[in-house]
């Protein structure tokens, strides 16, 4: 039962250096972690792709009548290419849609606070402030995607540097705290002994 406790414990140490190792990694060098990310989609596109022609390919061997569709599977091989080779496009795209969201929220925001403005002076004011960070933010997403991206893959980091951190100080203190708590009850143990 001791063993399997410290295996669990050294495994959660692992798990959390990791995480530390890897937050650390993304903030540093997130361009190279988002390419790697898309060579990875990009192999894992174009293997589907191959993996399609050549079953499609047995099936006819084996069935004369089966007729041929290799256009998905060079269709997946032609996109993982795009994937690799244009893989700033792929990242840019996600804040590009999240910036022209952000825009239209923040014109919305703009009528609202106008409309407000008329009725509650103060309250009109706070709203379009709010509108204009998030036109702002709408413009940034929109004209630097790949910024946004690269922030986006640094705030990930920084949020998995925290997690692996507290979940080290958790488990050293969970194991400390254990260690007490066994030696406390040996302590008892003896006592008991000698009162008998």
């Amino acid at each position: 039962m001791k063993e399997i406790y410290q295996l669990l414990h050294w495994h959660k140490v692992l798990v959390s250096v990791l995480l530390v190792a890897a937050g650390v990694v993304l903030i540093i060098w997130p361009d190279l972690t988002a390419r790697t990310v898309c060579v990875a989609l990009a192999i894992l596109l174009t293997v589907a792709g191959i993996g399609l022609i050549i079953e499609n390919v047995v099936k006819r061997h084996f069935f004369e009548d089966y007729p041929l569709h290799i256009i998905p599977g060079i269709v997946l091989i032609l996109i993982g290419c795009f994937v690799a080779l244009r893989y700033k496009v792929i990242i840019s795209i996600i804040p590009t849609v999240l910036g022209f969201g952000i825009l239209v929220s923040g014109i919305g925001k703009i009528a609202h606070g106008l409309e407000l403005r008329t009725i509650l002076p103060s309250k009109g004011n706070g709203i379009l402030i709010m509108a204009a960070v998030n036109i702002l933010a709408g413009l940034v997403g929109i004209f630097h995607p790949f910024r946004v991206a690269t922030l986006v893959f640094q705030m990930i980091g920084a949020g998995l540097v925290f997690s692996g951190i507290t979940d080290l100080i958790t488990a050293v203190y969970v194991a400390k705290k254990e260690v007490f708590t066994r030696e406390e009850v040996v302590d008892r143990t003896e006592e008991s002994r000698w009162v008998n």
